[in-house]
């Protein structure tokens, strides 16, 4: 099934529509310090910090409406029935979506490191952090909307619902204590300082504080797993 999806990003476009989005937002990561914060000299560390900066306040409005589209397309073109007879079920189509979608969103994360890497100068060290970490969190992103994407065959009701759950998770972020765990990339949460650090610094001197992506991510992955896996009566029914 992930060769189906494949073939159908590319044939929906969704590749360029991702790529886009990531170029747009280094494009913004440069235009925040440089066009608002009247930044004379921009460097490295400060333009990929700005960048994480988008990725992580801007991420669900920038990159949610491609993850929807790509999902719901599928209930739309009334596709999901012919997935069925061919052996599949929600969990499996779920699956190929969000790895269809993560390949792409770091092929394009990678290309705009190249282009980055062009126009200014190569590091390693900011090559290799920024593209690791705007990857774990534009997978937050996949396994949050793909889930919720699966369970409507709306796809205005999919985005308002993942919209929802960010306010959400802001407010509960903003609550403190455990609902921290809501967001971990969000500027409140104590990764962002060190992030922060790391970048401004050009090293990174401390690696446990990033040790609370991995229960983060692991329950996001658990939760698209059980809601995917119970999902295909529902799946059947949206996609009539």
């Amino acid at each position: 099934m992930l060769k189906i999806e494949l073939f159908k990003s590319i044939r929906n476009k969704t590749f360029l529509y991702i790529l886009s989005t990531v170029l747009l937002s280094y494009i913004l990561g440069y235009i925040l310090p440089v066009g608002i914060d009247k930044v004379s000299q921009l460097g490295l560390g400060d333009f990929y910090f700005s960048t994480y900066t988008v990725f992580t306040q801007f991420g669900f409005l920038i990159f949610g409406f491609v993850i929807v589209y790509f999902v719901n397309k599928d209930y739309s073109d009334k596709t999901i029935l012919l997935n069925y007879f061919w052996g599949y079920n929600s969990l499996q189509f779920l699956l190929a979506k969000m790895a269809v979608l993560l390949l792409e969103f770091i092929l394009s994360i990678i290309i705009s490191n190249l282009l980055i890497a062009f126009l200014f100068h190569f590091s390693s060290f900011y090559f290799l952090f920024s593209s690791l970490m705007f990857s774990l969190i534009v997978l937050q992103y996949i396994l949050i909307v793909a889930t919720i994407s699966i369970l409507f065959s709306n796809l205005l009701v999919s985005i308002g619902v993942s919209l929802f759950y960010w306010l959400t998770s802001i407010i509960l972020v903003a609550v403190g204590g455990i609902f921290k765990i809501a967001a971990v990339f969000d500027a409140s949460n104590s990764l962002y300082a060190v992030v922060e650090k790391a970048l401004s610094e050009g090293r990174l001197a401390d690696i446990s504080t990033f040790f609370v992506i991995v229960p983060y991510i692991l329950i996001l992955v658990l939760l698209s797993l059980f809601i995917g896996g119970i999902s295909t009566k529902r799946w059947l029914k949206n996609g009539l």
